[in-house]
């Protein structure tokens, strides 16, 4: 039972997973202080990929008929996750 589950829900499980990295990946960032250029560039590659894939995997979990409650909280996320991006955009650090 809890295996078909994960099958049935596999988008919508990857997309919450995805969803939570680039706050992790934030608050690294933060918590160390990284100043280095290279190291900066990477997380944020990081975070922008994370992000799309996420939106590629809510689609794909809306497709395959997922549980609507877990695709609502995944797109909860990335609606958050694009927040952080807009207010980082406006402070000047992108």
């Amino acid at each position: 039972m809890f295996i078909t589950y994960i099958k049935d829900n596999l988008y919508s499980l990857l997309s919450l997973l995805l969803g939570v990295f680039p706050s992790i990946l934030l608050s690294v960032l933060v918590t160390f202080q990284v100043t280095n250029f290279y190291w900066g560039l990477i997380i944020t590659t990081l975070f922008f990929t994370f992000i799309l894939v996420q939106l590629i995997l809510l689609v794909l979990g809306y497709r395959h008929r997922s549980n609507k409650v877990m695709l609502f909280i995944g797109l909860l996320i990335f609606l958050y996750n694009m927040l952080i991006i807009l207010s980082l955009v406006s402070l000047g650090f992108y």
